[in-house]
C-alpha cells in the first residue's frame, strides 16, 4: 500500500515509528501532503491497494482528509 498511495505524501504517526523501531504493531496509517491532492483519487489508490489483501476496512469520514475507524489484517 506505501507503494501506491506514497506518491506526494509522507507517512507519519506511530505506524511511522513502529515501521522505524519494530517496537510494536500499528494498524492504521497516517498520510500527510502538503501539495494539493483529489481525495477521490487517494481514496482509489487505497482501495486498488487492498483488493487483493486480507485488510479490510470501514470508511469513518471523507472529507479533506480521509479517517477510517479500523483496519483489521486477517
Amino acid at each position: 500500500m506505501l507503494k501506491i498511495v506514497s506518491s506526494g505524501f509522507y507517512l507519519a504517526g506511530g505506524t511511522s515509528l513502529a515501521l522505524q523501531l519494530g517496537h510494536r504493531d500499528s494498524v492504521d496509517f497516517d498520510f500527510f501532503t502538503d501539495s494539493e491532492y483529489d481525495i477521490g483519487d487517494l481514496f482509489e489508490k487505497v482501495e486498488q491497494a487492498t483488493i487483493y489483501t486480507s485488510i479490510t476496512y470501514n470508511i469513518f469520514l471523507l472529507t479533506d482528509c480521509m479517517l477510517w475507524d479500523r483496519i483489521v489484517e486477517s
